[in-house]
């Protein structure tokens, strides 16, 4: 589980095709301090697990379907990533609960200011997933896309 609340921004360094997907190697520092292989790392909202980690970065792999449904499978070399360790359940949350399974990727059809805060008309891919956006109201954005977590 995650907060939502970003902790660093880190850098895609180089991404590799494998059998079965893509193996990610993300540059950053803060996040690195307690980060052990086999742990949950938020990537853009996705939750992926840590397969190697040195002294300034971490791999992921990403499934085909992964890369699918989230922005992950856009992701090019140098491109920056919002990163966040998982929560620990001993401490204070600070922001929502959060589990970084992504099941769609959607647009902004429309935006409109209203004071300080912005109301989004979002256009997503299939109906299954309007459906539970509707019901939850639960969207991470990034830039301009909506994930639907």
């Amino acid at each position: 589980m995650f907060t939502g609340i970003v902790e660093e921004m880190g850098a895609v360094t180089l991404l590799e095709q494998t059998l079965g997907g893509t193996r990610l190697t993300i540059l950053a520092s803060t996040v690195l301090a307690d980060l052990k292989i086999g742990d949950s790392i938020s990537i853009n909202g996705t939750c992926l697990t840590v397969v190697a980690k040195g002294e300034q970065s971490f791999v992921v792999e990403a499934s085909p379907e992964t890369l699918s449904v989230t922005t992950l499978g856009q992701l090019t070399g140098g491109a920056p990533v919002n990163l966040e360790r998982a929560m620990k359940l001993n401490e204070r949350i600070g922001g929502h609960l959060v589990a970084g399974h992504v099941d769609g990727v959607g647009t902004i059809r429309s935006r409109r200011q209203e004071g300080k805060s912005c109301q989004g008309n979002r256009g997503l891919a299939g109906q299954r997933i309007q459906t539970h956006v509707r019901l939850l109201r639960s969207t991470a954005r990034r830039e301009r896309t909506w994930l639907i977590i």
